[in-house]
């Protein structure tokens, strides 16, 4: 897996030549985080590629260096005409779960949209909805629509990375917690029920 551990390379002055054009929706997830580290490199599977990162907050400092094209959710979709992949790895809290569904639903709706009838190359679609399982019911209608299209769903239900503004954050807080109790010579004792470490490995 050379290519996750190999910085970006520039090849001369000469512009890149993209072979896939991504399209990531979120921000400051882990995932998306990820994402946007990843494709840039120079040996990453797939590419060059190009990367343009759709959010509703602004660019994080912590993702300055990310070679990708930094986009506000209010921008015109329509116009990335070039994109190949999908990356949908965005949710957004509400009060109640009834408000999660329509406001998250709304959101990957009005994105395909946006842009699959506008982009003739568009190849894959990926959508993580983790337990959210709602949203696929929209990427469904969306994709028969289009022949050809490939899409794949991915649902984790705990996720390991880092991301300064993740709430979800669980695997730099359990590190931390380690290594305080390591530190004070404390057993380590996981600091959850039964039902939810029954959750975490489901």
């Amino acid at each position: 897996m050379r290519w996750w551990w190999a910085g970006a390379i520039e090849d001369g002055d000469a512009p890149p030549k993209y072979q896939s054009v991504a399209l990531i929706i979120g921000a400051t997830g882990i995932v998306s985080s990820s994402l946007a580290g990843i494709l840039p490199l120079a040996d990453t599977p797939g590419g060059p590629w190009k990367v343009y990162r759709v959010a509703r907050r602004p660019r994080p400092i912590w993702q300055s260096d990310h070679q990708i094209k930094y986009l506000q959710i209010r921008c015109d979709l329509s116009k990335l005409t070039d994109v190949t992949h999908i990356f949908y790895v965005s949710w957004a809290s509400k009060s109640t779960e009834a408000e999660n569904c329509i406001f998250n639903s709304t959101i990957l709706h009005n994105v395909l949209k946006a842009v699959i009838p506008n982009t003739p190359n568009l190849q894959h679609i990926c959508l993580q909805t983790g337990r959210k399982h709602y949203l696929e019911d929209v990427l469904f209608n969306k994709v028969q629509r289009k022949g050809g299209l490939k899409w794949s769903v991915h649902r984790p239900g705990a996720i390991f990375g880092f991301s300064p503004a993740c709430l979800l954050n669980m695997a730099r807080t359990l590190s931390a917690y380690a290594t305080i109790s390591k530190y004070e010579g404390l057993p380590l004792m996981f600091p959850v029920t039964l039902v939810h470490l029954r959750d975490l490995v489901s």
